[in-house]
């Protein structure tokens, strides 16, 4: 299990794959990209955001 600090903020999530948090936070409420919920913070692992780019990569266009 990763460490918190590992984890991404929102805002770092929506940094790393240049979208506004607004595009992130629609892709969380979709499914296309799952957070971690912490007391209410939302945060996101950083394998998730890889997997993401690399379903994206291979051409799942959802």
């Amino acid at each position: 299990m990763q460490e918190p600090e590992e984890l991404l903020t929102r805002e770092e999530t929506a940094n790393r794959l240049r979208i506004s948090i607004r595009t992130l936070d629609d892709m969380a409420d979709s499914g296309e990209i799952q957070p971690v919920r912490i007391r209410g913070r939302v945060l996101y692992h950083p394998e998730t955001i890889e997997a993401y780019v690399q379903r994206r990569v291979g051409g799942d266009r959802r």
